[in-house]
């Protein structure tokens, strides 16, 4: 299975037999997602306007256990002052992965426990609407992933004030790094009690 980022906080898992989507996005953020196939989609965060499930794609954006062509999926609340977000973990080719989506507030321990152990960490680190590297960095030391990748900050054309890569790193303390376009889940080696920091460019239109 790949895994691709998109910007922002949409990314999109696929293989031959399943695609999925989350937190996609309209033109309005300022950049333009490439045609992505969908078997399902979720949203962490969703309103009157978010699509609902069709017979052809399954939309997740509630708390919930869900489960959809052989993929398990659990959406996690995170109560937050200002909104409500659904933090999502699947396992995708044994790989255990927790997109953190648009999330803005760190979470208590109750969601902590429930997110666990995860192998790869999408985590938002721009501030603005979501949270920044400052917050990202002690969930990713609450929750230890074998991988983290970075999601949500300033890539160009997106109208939101973020925070930059370089920005968002430096505040995260990290130096080393792997740059990738995609991130392979079937070559992906992880290494127990070390985290490993991989930055995705990001496929737009």
């Amino acid at each position: 299975m790949i895994l691709s980022w998109h910007g922002l906080s949409c990314v999109s898992l696929k293989n031959r037999a399943i695609n999925i989507v989350c937190d996609p996005y309209d033109e309005s953020a300022g950049l333009k997602l490439p045609e992505l196939k969908a078997d399902i989609v979720t949203f962490s965060r969703s309103d009157e306007n978010t699509p609902k499930s069709t017979p052809e794609i399954k939309v997740f954006s509630w708390p919930g256990e869900y489960e959809a062509q052989g993929v398990y999926f659990e959406g996690i609340f995170s109560d937050e002052k200002d909104g409500q977000a659904v933090v999502f973990k699947f396992k995708a080719n044994g790989v255990d992965i927790c997109h953190l989506g648009m999330i803005k507030e760190i979470p208590g321990e109750n969601v902590i426990s429930k997110i666990g152990k995860v192998d790869i960490l999408l985590v938002p680190v721009g501030g603005g609407k979501v949270m920044n590297a400052k917050d990202a960095k002690k969930i990713i030391e609450d929750t230890e992933p074998a991988v983290v990748v970075p999601i949500y900050y300033a890539t160009p054309g997106v109208k939101e004030k973020l925070a930059s890569l370089e920005e968002a790193l430096k505040e995260l303390q990290v130096k080393d790094y792997q740059k990738v376009d995609k991130l392979d889940l079937k070559k992906l080696t992880l290494s127990e009690g070390k985290m490993e920091i991989v930055v995705l460019e990001p496929e737009l239109a």
